[in-house]
């Protein structure tokens, strides 16, 4: 199932990814499509929320209460539920300067997270 153009509802060839930096334009009426910074920006907070949350039990260890624990999933997987029930584009350049910095930023949590695991 292909996405519509937010500006004239014509399906899409091609879907972009949530943190992409490729150029995309709508066949039809020739308008640049961006995905929502919204979506991103929801999807770097439940990130951030995951390396808290890492960074919580590892502190803890075994002392760590179950419903601590599940409540901690929850506010991880809560943005991610709302990320998927956006639209997913609109209009404007994957490579606006918010696009870039919302990227960035998400690449950021990602490598932190993936240090915090490794060496953590």
């Amino acid at each position: 199932m292909s996405d519509p153009c937010p500006s004239c509802g014509n399906p899409l060839a091609r879907r972009p990814g949530l943190f992409t930096f490729m150029g995309l334009k709508c066949d039809k009426c020739g308008i640049s499509i961006r995905t929502n910074i919204r979506s991103r920006l929801l999807f770097i907070l439940s990130f951030t929320l995951l390396v808290r949350h890492h960074l919580y039990i590892r502190q803890l260890g075994q002392a760590l209460e179950q419903s601590v624990l599940w409540i901690g999933l929850a506010l991880v997987i809560a943005p991610l539920l709302v990320t998927f029930r956006l639209p997913r584009l609109e209009v404007g350049h994957q490579q606006s300067w918010h696009s870039v910095a919302a990227n960035g930023v998400f690449f950021f949590v990602l490598a932190l997270l993936a240090y915090l695991w490794v060496f953590g």
